[in-house]
């Protein structure tokens, strides 16, 4: 009889945390679709934002230079600098699914030689240009998904 006590209260224990959880999930939920009202409501008022690429500078290869490029990009024109999450009105970076890498070069006297980042998909994403088709990167198909990656050759630089 202790026992079946015993689990009874570990089940009442249980169905309170169910509905806790419930009730932090809902109120998770509604605040996640205010917020999504407000993206659509902004995306749809605020005008984009003029910028210059090339004003883009000395991005750090870390999480604190990914920042930096979506906040420079930050409600800027989608349909000239698109992520792939909006096609058009200001970029609005709820959801970025895209990668992105930074390459920052620099020679022996830390002077920086090459200073650019890319951002995977289509060839119309920010980002540096596509490498020329006899330059020392080549593009090698993968064996697993079919999907092409840089492969550098052994051409010295």
């Amino acid at each position: 009889m202790s026992a079946v006590r015993a689990y009874g209260r570990s089940l009442n224990d249980l169905k309170a945390l169910t509905r806790r959880l419930d009730c932090e999930r809902r109120s998770l939920t509604k605040n996640s679709a205010l917020a999504m009202l407000l993206v659509t409501v902004c995306r749809r008022i605020l005008p984009a934002r003029k910028i210059d690429p090339s004003e883009l500078t000395n991005i750090q290869a870390s999480h604190q230079g990914y920042l930096q490029i979506l906040d420079f990009y930050f409600f800027s024109d989608a349909s000239l600098y698109c992520f792939g999450e909006h096609f058009s009105g200001p970029n609005w970076f709820t959801r970025l699914k895209r990668n992105v890498a930074i390459l920052s070069v620099s020679d022996l006297d830390g002077t920086s030689v090459y200073n650019d980042f890319a951002v995977s998909g289509e060839y119309k994403t920010p980002g540096a240009p596509l490498a020329p088709d006899n330059g020392p990167l080549q593009s090698i198909e993968a064996a697993v998904s079919g999907l092409a990656f840089p492969n550098i050759s052994a051409t010295s630089v």
